[in-house]
């Protein structure tokens, strides 16, 4: 679990406290704790952590956990040997908001049952008028429960995430998945055959041989935009069945680079298709600018600088 460190930005929002208000909470003066959560996702296994305190002198009782998926917060309660919670409630608001009567937060659960020592609520992120992917969204969270001693079975005060009667923030963070593998380039797969993972490769609804695809990794594009985008979809190509993975925008650009090769073959299907400015003196930049467009982005990516690491 990841520790709570101060944050620092909270208190720019002190000044418009007094203007603020959600669904069922009402006012008055107090300052939010200085507990704010880490600017990286929290899941289930590495939720955020804020100490849950009682009474003025904010004795620890527990721990609220924090975390996101991209539909729901979740706020979790975990209290310490020696105590159950009482009634619980949770106020929540993408905008700064004082102390609220912990009976008006919109999120309850009263009554408890007897020896429960850890609870989660689950506030979808639609209530707070925040839709998939949220990411980057600041949320202040007023998290309360009375505090029952377990021994005596006996209410002995309230507790609060962060400080007594204080707030705490939640930083909504979407985080990509992690990089997988490496890519190369056209010119390493070119002299490198017996690194390629497959005997060969689908361009455009047609099979061609590792000999045939390095046969045009080896030709000169001069102009013809066939070749130009074909040396990257090879190469992209061979890198994702080497292992590296792609991004959306990469996906995309892979399933456009094959839609263009299908859609732009010449008589007799293989390549190269000739295709380039102008074909027989008739501007043709529509096919072309396209095909640069894809091969761009898969140059990109087969660098290393859109995705995956270059392989070193």
């Amino acid at each position: 679990m990841r520790e709570i460190r101060n944050a620092y930005c909270l208190l720019v929002f002190l000044a418009a406290v007094a203007a603020i208000s959600f669904g069922g909470c009402g006012s008055s003066d107090a300052e939010i704790s200085p507990y704010g959560s880490l600017t990286q996702a929290a899941t289930a296994e590495s939720p955020d952590v804020y100490p849950f305190v009682m009474g003025a002198t904010n004795l620890r009782v527990g721990e609220i956990r924090i975390w996101n998926d991209a539909d729901n917060l979740y706020v979790e309660y975990v209290m310490d040997a020696g105590y159950t919670l009482g009634e619980a409630h949770v106020c929540v608001s993408t905008a700064a908001f004082p102390w609220t009567p912990p009976g008006q937060c919109p999120y309850q659960q009263d009554p408890m049952q007897a020896g429960t020592a850890a609870w989660t609520f689950t506030v979808p992120l639609a209530d707070l008028g925040l839709t998939a992917p949220a990411c980057d969204a600041l949320l202040y969270l007023q998290v309360h429960s009375a505090v029952v001693n377990t021994a005596t079975g006996e209410k002995v005060g309230s507790a609060y995430a962060g400080t007594f009667k204080g707030r705490i923030s939640y930083v909504i963070t979407c985080e990509p998945p992690p990089s997988v593998g490496c890519t190369y380039t056209q010119g390493y797969w070119k002299t490198h055959p017996s690194a390629w993972p497959v005997p060969g490769l689908t361009i455009g609804g047609v099979w061609y041989t590792r000999s045939q695809l390095i046969n045009l990794l080896k030709t000169a594009p001069r102009g013809d935009a066939s070749l130009i985008l074909g040396d990257q979809l090879i190469a992209s190509m061979l890198d994702v069945a080497s292992g590296a993975s792609t991004n959306a925008e990469v996906s995309q650009a892979l399933a456009d680079a094959q839609s263009w090769m299908a859609a732009n073959k010449d008589a007799d299907g293989l390549l190269p298709y000739g295709i380039r400015p102008t074909a027989d003196g008739i501007p043709n930049p529509e096919a072309w600018d396209q095909a640069i467009n894809l091969g761009a982005v898969l140059d990109l990516f087969n660098n290393g600088l859109d995705g995956p690491p270059h392989c070193q």
